[in-house]
């Protein structure tokens, strides 16, 4: 019987996975919630379940039911490992972005700040790790929702200082940080700098990456944005 239970257990988690690649989020999530129940009687599992089936609201777009599972995990790996374990860095990031998504902006700030937290004084990480640009641009992301313009730009350098690095050479990541460096400058009506900050971007992508990568997007509108906005029709 045991048996049986697991290979269902496992043909769930396979048919999940499967639809990950295929992106059919809602029938991911079905197939983690069918596992997650029978994943009920071993916190390991059920643990590990709770994590997919989160991640897998999150790429549907259902950040509140992500939270919930996130939450429940935290839970979970607090009774089995306590609060300290180097799963929480990652797990509060993922509860800070699903608590951004819902506008809970002083609470996404507080669940990257534990990140930040247990990246520099449990794991301690290097400054230089990847780890760490995604806590400072998250916390960039909270700074400027809150009208804290200042403290965003400082957090979105800080991530773009990681991205660039010639061990990373992460473009697509670069432009991104730039980006929003660019809409930091705008909204403090410091154009010029706005302007310089998103053609830095352009031409990252243009001699990096190509004219046909995906982050051109983001690039060309953040640029026509900013022209709208300055009368540059």
């Amino acid at each position: 019987k045991d048996k049986l239970e697991y290979n269902d257990l496992m043909n769930l988690l396979i048919k999940a996975e499967l639809s990950i690649i295929e992106k059919d989020f809602p029938t991911a999530s079905l197939h983690y919630q069918q596992a997650s129940v029978k994943n009920c009687r071993d916190s390991y599992e059920f643990a590990r379940t709770s994590l997919l089936l989160g991640d897998s609201f999150y790429n549907y777009g259902k950040y509140e039911k992500a939270l919930n599972c996130y939450q429940n995990l935290e839970k979970v790996w607090t009774f089995l490992y306590g609060n300290d374990h180097f799963y929480f860095s990652s797990l509060n990031v993922k509860i800070g972005k699903s608590q951004f998504e819902q506008g809970k902006y002083l609470e996404s700030l507080d669940s990257y700040s534990k990140s930040l937290v247990m990246n520099r004084e449990v794991l301690r990480l290097s400054e230089n790790s990847l780890s760490f640009a995604e806590v400072y641009e998250g916390l960039g992301n909270c700074h400027f929702a809150l009208a804290k313009y200042e403290g965003a730009r400082e957090w979105f350098e800080k991530a773009l200082s990681i991205y660039s690095l010639p061990s990373n050479e992460l473009y697509a990541q670069s432009c991104h940080a730039l980006c929003k460096i660019g809409k930091v400058y705008y909204s403090e009506a410091k154009f010029d700098k706005s302007y310089e900050s998103i053609m830095r971007a352009h031409e990252i992508c243009k001699n990096k990456l190509g004219i046909d990568h995906a982050v051109v997007g983001f690039i060309h509108f953040s640029m026509a944005n900013l022209l709208y906005h300055v009368g540059n029709y």
